[in-house]
């Protein structure tokens, strides 16, 4: 692969030095390269290929309606920025009880943004996905990462998510924040109940977290895009509510080319 990757990047140069090309048009054949170097960081440099694939996204081809595309970004996201993060917010709790801290706080707002930008990538894969057995099986990922995010949210609304996203631009990847916006308190008129539609970032667009159940999310290998802590079932705790409850089913999303 690195090889490959090598190959890829001396051709990128002499096409952009206006060497012509006989097998493919310029923007296919700039697609496929980049893709080929975005794919050799999988492993060693996730979030260096989280760019790479995203300029291929952004290039008119058919290579950016292949649902693979997507499913190599949102591994890309999981195996990079959200480990990372994953790792710190765990480490950046109160060690006496694992409580949450104005610190871990701030972590979990950068993770949650980089979460977001996962299930955008899931759903575009779900999107260009023919197979209705493999979509199915990208769809009920995505599903449990994004209820994760928005905690109200139903299949319906999954739906709509996965046919709409194409429709918009793919987001670039979160600027970090080092502290969370103030926020003032809406005001409720007399008689009016709250309501809470639940999650936020490039979902629902709410304020809140849905929640901060997140332990270990990383996969090591970089070729899958699990959903990490962000699925399976709570359980009781007798810790403060602050404290974020483990989670152990971690659900496979391996949908790799055949």
């Amino acid at each position: 692969m690195k090889d490959s990757a090598t190959y890829a990047a001396k051709a990128i140069q002499l096409i952009d030095s206006g060497k012509p090309i006989k097998a493919y048009p310029r923007d296919q054949a700039l697609a496929y390269l980049n893709w080929t170097i975005g794919k050799s960081k999988l492993t060693t440099s996730p979030a260096d290929a989280i760019t790479e694939l995203l300029k291929v996204a952004k290039i008119e081809s058919d290579v950016k309606k292949n649902p693979q595309l997507y499913l190599d970004l949102a591994a890309a996201y999981e195996a990079g920025p959200r480990a990372k993060l994953s790792k710190e917010y765990t480490d950046s709790l109160n060690p006496a009880d694992k409580t949450e801290t104005d610190h871990s706080k701030v972590i979990l707002e950068n993770l949650n943004r980089v979460i977001d930008n996962q299930i955008d990538a899931m759903a575009r894969a779900a999107a260009f996905t023919s197979d209705a057995t493999k979509k199915k099986e990208i769809v009920t990922d995505l599903a449990a990462l994004y209820k994760y995010r928005n905690k109200d949210a139903s299949d319906a609304n999954v739906t709509e998510l996965v046919a709409s996203v194409v429709s918009k631009p793919i987001p670039e990847p979160p600027t970090p924040i080092t502290s969370l916006p103030t926020t003032t308190p809406a005001t409720t008129p007399a008689g009016t109940p709250a309501t809470n539609n639940g999650g936020n970032g490039a979902t629902n667009g709410g304020a809140k977290p849905a929640g901060n159940n997140l332990t270990n999310t990383s996969n090591t290998g970089g070729n899958k895009a699990g959903t990490g802590a962000a699925t399976g079932t709570q359980s009781g705790s007798s810790k403060p509510a602050a404290s974020p409850t483990p989670l152990t089913k971690k659900p496979r999303l391996n949908h790799r080319r055949g």
